[in-house]
């Protein structure tokens, strides 16, 4: 169907088709997050960062531990929600609610879209 739509748009370049894809992937996975964890999240972002400055600058990383901690249980529980899980371990990471793929790889694709897990662990192990 968000194929069919973006078909619909007569004289747009290949270039601005995937630009309107992607925008599109982006809305439909950011949709699924309720509005309560998203506030969580930059709440905890802003705080976070503070809590790294000073730790760096105390040569403290014990102190920021816990800060990290949630940011990860953060990060896990955003990417459930923006594939639509209902606290599941797998998903699917093209921004569709699924099954298919471990968390790691549904996280991963926020920031190289498309890529897998087992190929970071590759890459590092180069």
């Amino acid at each position: 169907e968000a194929e069919s739509d973006l078909e619909s748009f007569e004289g747009v370049d290949d270039d601005a088709r995937r630009v309107l894809e992607l925008e599109r992937r982006s809305y439909e996975k950011n949709a699924r997050v309720p509005p309560e964890l998203e506030a969580k999240r930059a709440a905890l972002s802003a705080s976070a960062y503070g809590a790294w400055v000073k730790a760096r600058a105390e040569n403290d990383f014990a102190s920021f531990e816990p800060v990290l901690r949630d940011c990860f249980e953060t990060a896990a529980e955003l990417a459930r929600a923006q594939r639509g899980d209902d606290g599941g371990e797998e998903g699917k990471s093209n921004g569709e609610a699924s099954s298919s793929v471990p968390l790691y790889t549904q996280m991963l694709d926020e920031f190289e879209m498309g890529m897998e897990a087992e190929r970071i662990d590759e890459v590092f192990e180069e």
